[in-house]
């Protein structure tokens, strides 16, 4: 099995004093947006680099830094609020976020890999130093899960494990594990796909034993059993409202990259694997790559159908393994794979020209940092962060924003 970083999209043992999250009645009537952590209206863009040494001297290798527009926060295990949670090394290695105690301040999750997650807490002046930790399921995987297994309003945070998933209800101190098998290496996606107001869970495990994935409803009382899919060797996957039916379809890679899978949803349930690869019409590309090495889903043209970002990050581009980023949008019946966006170190207006090991796309984001409704796309590559316009529906090169990349992981 080939390995590979995976977000999130993606990202708490011990024996610290947890203090209780407000209760209901304290809570901020309009919960924040997901990755507004001040509380402007502005979605903020966090990038995880679970390995930098900030200095021979430092015992805190990870580094998170959050962009708040022009102000920039740098987070390490040792910042005022986490370093009494003495978190391990690979702080960094994943992250989520969410507004965990409805106080109109998104909160962000962040793992380190090995035994602790933290979660640092939204406020006007960003994030921080309020902070608690909680322990992470043994063998965990690099990745957190956000979603409203329950339907009680509050997100719930997950971790998942060789064995499952540890499932935190609303961040708290509560937390349950599901166990799927003895075996196996799961991540999983998050989304609503049956309509019903509470969010399900795909679990996906590559190519890991049988390659099997299974679905675990929401249910008043949390997840249910897990029911067998129709999908093998799906390795990562993000939920979205494909073709506008209201409920949230699935959209994964497949361990190898070949193939993007789909799962459209209906009032029966989802709906059997279709899905595109580089030899898919319309699809641009040589296939043998990472096709789907990373994803991004959301709303990129303002039609009310969710959009799926692609990205091969080692396609040849001019003869030189730099990587591509693909937009396919999609529409009635799904994602469209005719007149997809194209966005390389070729295109014109993206600085600089294609380079072997560039790694352009290994991770994206649709975020929306401008606060007009229209999602921004932000690649990142081995060594820079290209945050692209969204101007009238259409993502353009036109005033985009080339960043020094702090690390290769970004959230959402």
């Amino acid at each position: 099995m080939r390995r590979r970083t995976v977000l999130t999209a993606a990202a708490l043992a011990a024996a610290v004093t947890v203090p209780a999250l407000p209760g209901s009645a304290s809570a901020a009537p309009r919960p924040a947006k997901p990755y507004d952590f001040n509380g402007d209206g502005r979605s903020d863009l966090v990038v995880g680099a679970p390995i930098e040494d900030l200095s021979e001297e430092s015992a805190a290798p990870g580094l998170v830094t959050v962009l708040y527009g022009k102000r920039t926060q740098r987070i390490t295990r040792d910042s005022k609020g986490l370093k009494r949670l003495k978190l391990g090394r690979g702080f960094g290695t994943a992250l989520a976020a969410a507004d965990l105690d409805r106080d109109g301040y998104a909160d962000l999750a962040i793992s380190d890999g090995s035994t602790g997650l933290a979660i640092l807490y939204g406020s006007r002046k960003g994030l921080g130093p309020r902070a608690v930790k909680r322990a992470l399921p043994p063998d965990g995987y690099p990745q957190l899960l956000v979603g409203d297994f329950s339907g009680d309003r509050r997100p719930d945070l997950v971790a998942p494990s060789r064995t499952g998933f540890r499932v935190f209800a609303n961040g708290g101190r509560a937390w349950k594990d599901v166990k799927l098998s003895a075996d196996g290496l799961y991540s999983g996606t998050a989304g609503d796909f049956d309509g019903d107001g509470r969010d399900d869970l795909i679990a996906l495990r590559g190519s890991i034993n049988d390659g099997a994935s299974f679905l675990l409803r929401g249910t008043r009382k949390g997840l249910s059993a897990p029911v067998p899919l129709r999908l093998k060797n799906a390795w990562n996957g993000r939920s979205a409202d494909f073709n506008g039916d209201g409920r949230d379809d699935f959209a994964g890679g497949t361990d190898g990259g070949s193939r993007i899978q789909v799962l459209l949803s209906h009032r029966g349930g989802l709906a059997a694997p279709t899905g595109f690869d580089q030899g898919t019409p319309g699809v641009p590309g040589a296939a043998g790559g990472v096709f789907g090495s990373a994803l991004a889903a959301g709303d990129v043209n303002g039609d009310g159908y969710a959009d799926l970002v692609v990205s091969d990050h080692e396609e040849s581009v001019r003869g030189k393994h730099s990587g591509m980023v693909l937009i396919v949008f999609g529409g009635r019946k799904g994602l469209r794979t005719r007149s997809v966006q194209v966005l390389t170190k070729a295109t014109r207006g993206v600085p600089g020209s294609p380079a072997d090991g560039d790694g352009f796309g290994r991770a994206l984001a649709l975020v929306d940092l401008s606060g007009d409704r229209r999602p921004e796309l932000v690649v990142n590559s081995n060594r820079r962060l290209y945050v692209f316009a969204n101007r009238k529906g259409r993502i353009t090169t036109k005033g985009l924003r080339n960043l020094t990349s702090p690390g290769p992981l970004l959230l959402p």
